[in-house]
């Protein structure tokens, strides 16, 4: 669901409003927690310090903005090579073969100041 700004920001003082002591927020579409921080800081939250916001999407975004936010970078460049080479080797596999064919895809975990910490650079979970 494509939510608008406006949305973004009504749910984000809806939250904070019925949950005053909420000390963290993790959001999950491309582009909300830029969204959040702004909505945040209308509302008097130090975010980094009494609250913490994170991503589950990362961009350079992120990372410029003051305080930067932590984001899991996904990679998804290499996520989609590494699809795309997981679906030619299946599809070039011996269908008598029961072995399952699996790739891992690791994420970075980028810790910045919205989180409280000090920048890192990349760290691994």
């Amino acid at each position: 669901m494509d939510a608008s700004p406006e949305t973004l920001d009504a749910v984000v003082r809806d939250l904070m409003a019925s949950r005053p002591d909420l000390d963290a927020l993790v959001c999950a579409r491309d582009g909300s927690a830029l969204r959040a921080l702004g909505t945040l800081r209308s509302l008097g939250r130090r975010v980094g310090e009494e609250l913490l916001l994170a991503s589950c999407v990362a961009s350079q975004s992120l990372e410029m903005c003051d305080p930067p936010i932590t984001a899991v970078d996904l990679r998804p460049r290499a996520y989609g090579a590494s699809a795309a080479e997981l679906l030619a080797e299946i599809l070039a596999a011996d269908a008598a073969d029961d072995e399952p064919i699996t790739r891992v895809h690791p994420a970075e975990l980028r810790i910045h100041a919205s989180t409280g910490s000090e920048p890192t650079g990349p760290a691994r979970p």
